[in-house]
């Protein structure tokens, strides 16, 4: 049966929105997260007249939304760029004190000329008149100037520096697959033809981009210490670091003037430079902060796929499918075919992250809200050719996690979800998870022993996609099995959750090459915390090293530690553990990654 995703009952501010509201009480998570009124659930508001008073504080509550993204935006990137500044200059310190002077960033304007690396020239001034590509008509008026501004339009860099080319191309060779290991491009979708045109068009995100390579780059550099002169190259990568995140600052500022215009290509500019600030958060691994870039990136897909509509259909990944639904503002214009596969690329991102994130935070996956049977294949690519499962058990996965979000709900409200609905959709699961495991399995055994198959075609790099695909689907179908299982009763040594887990051990010591590990990390944590004393060493070893183990991805050498606390908890608990006290052990900041 399917989840109830959308409440009748929820507080009026969240029913005049439009919105899901999680019925908290006394004031409801989503109003206190974007810190708006909530109207509570009593009695209709007089307001709620469904005429111009209801207007009037739809505005005003949008217009408070809007403010507080603006303040937001602003202190987060000041806060980020001077945690990304300060990491890279103590790296370099522990290796030569004082090596050279550092660029001088004034992190409320420019960085000094010295430093400055803007695209397309050495020194970007913010004069408008001097704004490489910017052009002014004669007659045209102030507001058309404005309009033009090349630090809110998408324009594109005429030039790339050599030094910036260097970092560019690390992005795109190196951090891209870092961010996104399993992704695969397509030829009719031209390749990655789409991110380097987005780059190349989109001042904050290229500025993004270059700053988490610089920093990327310079760690790694840090880490191997190869080089004779590796204290001197990291002291320039560090000017790299310092002008690219300031260049990044400066243009962000701009971002809210993307969302006010509505236009589509510049709109998806935002979402990709909402996503990288997510990365940007997990690389430095400081703080629980991306949980609101995330929480920003999921209302933003799921705004664009209600009110936009559908891009793409299963049949043809570049159609547009446009509803009669009117557009939010009337001056849209027609998606390109380029900025569907945009869409659709970060609409399956955004929901990949939402649904890993709540693994660890214990909250409900948002995108869920988009769709009551599966995650719709017309908004977003195939999670496959992005991280390396299959939609489906995604799917699954974030039902599971909406399941034990609402029982931890019922317990602390007086409000309480009937169990035999949640055991009739829990039992829909598992039987989905049990029956799609089953067929894996045999697909799994089929494609490694190159059943009717030959030599040739087992070696091809299709059907090599085909058994990654397998194989990783799989892991995650045990992660789901698993994880249903400690939702529902808890972990108990002596319970059938024990065959899941002796299965899903097989498959990772036997069927799983150690190149895509990095794929698989949710299914390595909810495996690992329920692993028997014999699989230890194998999570110890694995959690431990290459190529799990990366010297810019900090959070991952959390994952072991927790694991172990979790072990300890459990040799101290005989009567079994739950997932609630499994969420205890961490501060939510952990994004399975």
């Amino acid at each position: 049966m399917a989840s109830r995703l959308r409440s009748k009952q929820g507080c009026w501010t969240c029913r005049l929105r439009k919105k899901k509201c999680d019925e908290r009480h006394p004031i409801c998570s989503t109003c206190e997260s974007l810190t708006i009124t909530c109207h509570g659930y009593d009695s209709k508001p007089d307001w709620m007249d469904g005429g111009e008073n209801e207007r009037a504080m739809a505005n005003s509550i949008k217009q408070t939304i809007k403010q507080t993204s603006r303040s937001r935006a602003s202190g987060k990137i000041g806060s980020l760029t001077s945690r990304f500044q300060r990491h890279i200059i103590q790296q370099t310190q522990s290796i030569r004190p004082a090596l050279a002077p550092r660029a001088v960033v004034d992190f409320e304007g420019q960085p000094s000329p010295a430093s400055s690396i803007g695209p397309g020239s050495h020194q970007d001034t913010d004069t408008m008149s001097n704004v490489e590509g910017f052009k002014v008509r004669e007659g045209s008026s102030e507001n058309e100037v404005k309009a033009r501004d090349p630090r809110i339009q998408r324009v594109p860099l005429s030039t790339v520096s050599a030094d910036e080319s260097i970092l560019l191309m690390h992005f795109l060779d190196v951090v891209f697959y870092i961010q996104y290991p399993m992704y695969k491009s397509s030829v009719h979708e031209g390749g990655r033809g789409w991110l380097l045109s987005l780059l190349l068009h989109t001042r904050p995100l290229y500025h993004a981009a270059l700053a988490l390579s610089a920093y990327h780059r310079g760690t790694i550099l840090l880490a191997s210490r190869r080089n004779a002169n590796h204290a001197d190259v990291l002291v320039e990568q560090e000017k790299h670091l310092a002008a690219c995140l300031s260049n990044f600052q400066r243009h962000i500022k701009h971002v809210h003037q993307f969302v006010e215009d509505r236009n589509p290509g510049e709109c998806l500019g935002v979402l990709a430079c909402v996503v990288q600030l997510i990365f940007f958060e997990i690389f430095i691994n400081q703080s629980d902060s991306w949980q609101v870039h995330l929480r920003a990136a999921t209302g933003f897909v799921s705004e664009a796929y209600s009110d936009n509509l559908h891009l793409g259909t299963a049949q043809n990944p570049l159609a547009m499918d446009v509803y009669s639904k009117p557009p939010l503002q009337p001056c849209h214009d027609v998606p390109t075919p380029q900025e569907v596969v945009i869409f659709r690329f970060f609409g399956g991102v955004v929901f990949w992250l939402d649904v890993v994130s709540c693994i660890t935070t214990g909250k409900s996956p948002q995108i869920l809200a988009l769709s009551t049977t599966e995650p719709p294949s017309s908004a977003f690519n195939e999670l496959q050719a992005i991280m390396g499962c299959k939609n489906w058990v995604m799917f699954q996965i974030g039902h599971i996690a909406s399941i034990h979000a609402r029982r931890t709900a019922a317990f602390m409200t007086d409000y309480s979800e009937s169990d035999e609905e949640m055991r009739l959709e829990a039992g829909s699961i598992l039987a989905k998870l049990e029956l799609g495991t089953t067929e894996l399995g045999a697909m799994s055994c089929g494609t490694l022993n190159g059943t009717d198959q030959t030599n040739e075609q087992l070696l091809s790099p299709y059907c090599t996609a085909i058994t990654t695909t397998i194989q990783i689907t799989r892991l995650f179908s045990f992660m789901g099995l698993i994880y249903l299982k400690w939702v529902l009763i808890g972990f108990h040594p002596e319970s059938e959750c024990m065959t899941y887990i002796t299965n899903a051990m097989d498959a990772l010591k036997h069927d799983t090459p150690r190149h895509i590990l990095p794929a698989v990390i949710s299914p390595l944590y909810v495996i690992g915390c329920a692993a028997r004393e014999e699989d230890k060493p194998f999570f110890r070893d694995v959690l431990s090293s290459a190529p799990l183990i990366d010297p810019s991805l900090v959070h991952r050498g959390k994952i072991l530690p927790l694991l172990e606390k979790i072990w300890i908890l459990r040799d101290n608990s005989p009567n079994g553990v739950s997932w609630s006290e499994i969420l205890q052990q961490s501060d939510g900041s952990l994004l399975l990654f």
